[in-house]
């Protein structure tokens, strides 16, 4: 009996979690452009953001783990200013009050730009799970798509997304 169980416990992790990995980008795949709306209603395209690095933080607010991750982010904050990193917060199944209160929490780091995705972005990231980060390099290469990441990740990730520009100029 306890075989049987373990083999059906088995079999069950294969169908459910092998698949999400299907779903995410791989290291070097383009992210997708998208075209949307900000929280104030002005366009937003990602191709057309200016940075070193890019910081994509796709949650929602009443997801514990999303504000979570938010904290981490919040803690490198510095670091993306000084190294040029643009940073994009996208909320997922969230109403625009939802939203507007954490932006105006103080302890929020403040975000150059925040996304209220009407399905879009959920649909071009194959937004599975949240909290879901991905990294992006200047050319919008993929270094790093997954779960929720610690402040010393982060900026691991982002050292790396950096150095790959760097290694670029000097070709």
């Amino acid at each position: 009996m306890k075989q049987l169980i373990q083999a059906a416990m088995m079999g069950w992790l294969m169908v459910t979690l092998l698949p999400l990995g299907a779903l995410g980008f791989q290291q070097g795949d383009p992210a997708p452009d998208i075209l949307v709306e900000n929280i104030d209603g002005e366009p937003f395209r990602l191709y057309e953001q200016q940075g070193d690095a890019f910081l994509l933080n796709l949650g929602a607010t009443w997801c514990p783990g999303c504000m979570g991750q938010s904290i981490q982010i919040n803690k490198i904050h510095d670091y993306l200013a000084e190294n040029n990193i643009g940073y994009i917060e996208v909320f997922h199944q969230d109403t625009e009050e939802a939203v507007r209160e954490v932006l105006a929490n103080p302890d929020h780091l403040a975000v150059p730009e925040a996304i209220l995705d009407d399905g879009q972005v959920r649909k071009s990231y194959n937004v599975f799970m949240i909290p879901r980060i991905l990294i992006l390099d200047r050319d919008f290469q993929v270094v790093y798509d997954g779960g929720p990441l610690r402040a010393p990740e982060l900026i691991e990730y982002l050292q790396l997304a950096r150095d790959e520009v760097a290694a670029e100029g000097v070709n």
